[in-house]
């Protein structure tokens, strides 16, 4: 097993032992160490992506940090991420803003990024609204989202299920 795919799966039980709520100490460590890790080797290898290293941060409790990736990420990405950011700020007009320019001017492309963000502000309708558009684009996004942490107000959802399957994601 390569040091990449090692990380990979060890990321993967973490955000298993995160979603289901029983991380005990030890896995909270060891996820920190794993972050760093995966920043470090994101930085090194020169494909760091703002957008990513900003949901990390979000998903971390680190809004204002994910606030200034999210602002170095390109156009669409950046909407995205400042959408949720804010959101998670209780800057609900800032929020809607950029979430409604997102949706302006990239429906076409980023309908994954705009479900993902009407996830994470917890309008479940809308979110499943642009999955389908995804899906129906072919979004290569809609292929992360099971493992996707943005979508875990979503995952107790009957209508999470049905799409997870109808788009065929393996575990």
């Amino acid at each position: 097993m390569t040091e990449r795919t090692s990380l990979l799966a060890q990321l993967k039980r973490r955000n298993i032992i995160r979603m289901c709520g029983k991380a005990p100490d030890s896995a909270k460590r060891k996820s920190a160490r794993l972050m760093r890790i995966l920043v470090d080797q994101l930085k090194q290898r020169g494909v760091f992506r703002a957008h990513e290293f900003g949901c990390l941060e979000l998903e971390q409790g680190r809004t204002e940090q994910a606030l200034a990736h999210f602002h170095k990420a390109g156009a669409a990405f950046s909407e995205a991420g400042v959408a949720m950011a804010e959101y998670t700020l209780g800057h609900e007009r800032e929020s809607q803003a950029a979430l409604g320019e997102l949706e302006s001017k990239y429906a076409v492309g980023f309908s994954y990024q705009i479900a993902q963000a009407h996830a994470w502000r917890g309008e479940r309708d809308a979110a499943f609204e642009w999955f389908e558009r995804a899906y129906a684009q072919r979004d290569a996004g809609v292929t992360r989202m099971r493992g996707d942490p943005m979508l875990a107000p979503l995952r107790d959802a009957p209508r999470y299920a049905a799409l997870v399957r109808k788009l065929n994601i393996p575990d």
